[in-house]
């Protein structure tokens, strides 16, 4: 399981910071995966169990040669508030090809916090 920790920042923006995952971000990521309007762009909604297991999986360390997905929580910086996650995942290292998603929860849609999340995630990956 996710051990508890101090939220561990990896950047911040005007608005918001990027952190690693750790157990204050897993209810936020449950709800979101369990949502059938949240996730009918994404993926099938998954069940309480799996999301769980999903969240673990995102939680593991990560190096730019791992095969796994970078996750990281969105904070606002201001009230504190999890704001949603935002993720990488390299598909093919030898060529520096990534997939990125992000879950942003319904409230803080449509405010600019995917495209701040995105700048800060490009300026950690070119910094790593």
């Amino acid at each position: 399981m996710i051990a508890e920790q101090k939220l561990t920042v990896l950047s911040t923006g005007q608005r918001i910071a990027l952190s690693l995952f750790d157990v204050s971000d897993m209810p936020l990521f449950i709800d979101i995966s369990m949502s059938k309007q949240m996730m009918k762009h994404v993926y099938a909604p998954l069940t309480q169990q799996a999301a769980t297991e999903a969240f673990v999986e995102r939680s593991q360390p990560w190096t730019l040669q791992s095969d796994h997905w970078l996750s990281l929580g969105i904070n606002d910086i201001f009230s504190g508030e999890k704001l949603g996650s935002i993720g990488l995942k390299i598909v093919n290292h030898s060529a520096k090809i990534a997939e990125v998603g992000f879950m942003i929860k319904t409230s803080a849609q449509g405010k600019g916090y995917a495209s701040e999340a995105l700048s800060l995630l490009m300026h950690i990956i070119r910094s790593t």
